[in-house]
């Protein structure tokens, strides 16, 4: 008995052994070799440490104001709220634009400066002001709309609408929906508690291979199907695509789509226009679709969808930055030149 311990002891010890020297090889591969590891793919299963980082150093760039919208120009009171009813108060004959939106808006992947709201506010003469943030659900855009900027006296609410808005989060009139309605989980989620979670991610962010090795494991549980619906919650989707692609289905969708409706309907005294982002080409029969339907309802929108199409399918230079999928500089200058002709025919 004794000698079948020590063999499965010496047996386990080799065995962690092969695999430590396996992921030491794998690290110092990566570490110095690793920059340029499927630099041109546009579904990359490993983005290198270097790329991450001046991802998270452009994320860092311009001033949050106290509720955490980004600013290129620091807040006069600190808060943009507030700056925005100051200076509507002392509005002369200047127009203005209210933008509410996700991490499309907000420029995540990008300086601070180089986001469509900041490149639009220099192609019309009108003020700007973005109220965006990263992961908002269009629930959320109109909760705080209703709570915050239903009196502000602008010309018009640009309302930015990407493919994962339609997540069922929030609370607007009679849409109530907390954060555990619609899971999106990774590997990270199956971890029991928050301090192994924390030093778990620090370690992907650390080590290269580790990194890599989370990349699998997502990859392999995203073919895990959806669970859950609007009648039986929790929906719980494994991974970003999944989850997008669960949000645009039937049960979903008549939801969102009502509360937009609704939206538009309980600020009829305003202008809105509903402007449709589209990243990729994939997302055309989502929007086009959309489309239809405020077509049938008369509800103002805007869709860029063939100079979207000229411009064709995307390549990794055309990201946010090499690190970040989101919409990248050629898809910027899109989006303005499709909206800036709009506001200047539209705010004369």
């Amino acid at each position: 008995m004794k000698k079948i311990i020590k063999l499965v002891l010496i047996n386990s010890i080799v065995f962690v052994g092969i695999v430590f020297i396996l992921f030491f090889l794998v690290e110092v591969y990566l570490k110095f070799f690793g920059k340029n590891f499927q630099i041109e793919s546009v579904k990359p299963g490993y983005i290198h440490g270097i790329h991450r980082h001046k991802d998270r150093i452009i994320d860092a760039d311009g001033y949050l104001d106290i509720n955490g919208f980004r600013t290129v120009e620091k807040t006069k009171t600190d808060s943009l709220i507030i700056d925005a009813y100051q200076w509507h108060f002392n509005k002369d004959k200047k127009c203005s634009l209210v933008i509410m939106g996700d991490s499309y808006a907000y420029g995540d992947g990008r300086l601070a400066n180089e986001t469509w709201p900041h490149e639009l506010q220099k192609k019309v003469d009108c003020k700007i002001f973005t109220f965006a943030k990263n992961g908002w659900t269009s629930l959320e855009m109109f909760e705080f709309h209703e709570m915050y900027l239903k009196d502000l006296n602008y010309d018009y609410l640009i309302i930015n609408i990407a493919n994962n808005d339609p997540h069922l989060r929030g609370s607007y009139k009679k849409y109530v929906y907390d954060k555990n309605f619609h899971k999106k989980k990774n590997f990270i989620d199956l971890i029991p508690s928050a301090s192994l979670k924390h030093y778990y991610w620090r370690i992907t962010r650390k080590f290269e291979s580790a990194h890599l090795l989370d990349s699998i494991l997502n990859n392999l549980l995203r073919k895990l199907p959806n669970k859950g619906s609007v009648k039986n919650p929790p929906i719980v989707s494994w991974g970003h695509f999944n989850f997008v692609n669960r949000i645009w289905e039937d049960d979903i969708q008549d939801i969102w789509r009502s509360s937009l409706k609704d939206f538009y309907e309980n600020n009829f005294n305003k202008k809105i226009l509903y402007f449709f982002s589209i990243n990729l080409l994939l997302e055309d029969k989502y929007y086009s679709d959309l489309a239809k339907l405020f077509d049938k309802e008369n509800i103002n929108y805007l869709y860029c969808r063939d100079e979207r199409i000229k411009f064709g399918q995307r390549k990794r230079e055309d990201w946010a930055n090499l690190a970040d999928a989101h919409p990248g500089s050629k898809q910027i200058e899109l989006y303005v030149n499709c909206l800036s002709p709009y506001f200047k025919k539209n705010l004369k």
